[in-house]
């Protein structure tokens, strides 16, 4: 009589990763209209298994604004893995919001992987977010309370979009206005 949602939470628990992983593939339909599915899945973003955290992050987009916080944790846990990192971002649905908040609000180890992260999230943020909330999202970065190097980070992905989304600008100018707007004593 077809796959139900206890066949799904059954495989989504399963001792053999290969079964978890495949159980994520059959239950994204489910992650939005189903919350005793989602609730099982959810779990699997901290699985010991590199493949099933994969396919996690791949299927998280069908439960995005429930999975903001485990993406981040996520992303930050496998930074050094540029696959699972680029899964992580497709499945970010207006990373301006939430999972920029989210981003800025978790603490972090410093690392070359950790910095590369936030060049990518920068560049993703640059790239799509509307124009009219570029310097709401700069403001947000430079006053943050992250260190330093997460900022520098984000803040340099972030201007490579910009610049790449508007070429016509004078080189600098929109950024340095951006900055400037954010910082009413300069």
């Amino acid at each position: 009589s077809g796959l139900t949602s206890d066949h799904l939470k059954r495989a989504l628990a399963d001792e053999s990763a290969g079964v978890r992983e495949q159980a994520l593939l059959l239950a994204e339909g489910r992650l939005m209209p189903s919350p005793d599915v989602a609730d099982a899945a959810m779990p699997l973003a901290h699985d010991s298994d590199p493949r099933v955290r994969f396919q996690w992050a791949l299927s998280a987009s069908f439960a995005p604004e429930r999975a903001v916080r485990p993406l981040v944790e996520l992303a930050l846990r496998d930074a050094g893995d540029r696959w699972l990192r680029a899964a992580v971002l497709c499945s970010c649905q207006n990373p301006e919001n939430l999972f920029l908040t989210e981003l800025l609000s978790t603490p972090a180890p410093q690392s070359k992987d950790v910095a590369a992260l936030h060049v990518e999230v920068g560049r993703l943020v640059g790239a799509s977010a509307p124009k009219t909330v570029l310097n709401d999202v700069v403001k947000r970065i430079v006053t943050s309370q992250v260190d330093f190097d997460r900022r520098a980070a984000l803040l340099a992905g972030f201007g490579e979009a910009v610049r790449k989304r508007y070429p016509r600008a004078p080189s600098g100018s929109l950024f340095a206005s951006i900055f400037v707007s954010t910082h009413a004593d300069m």
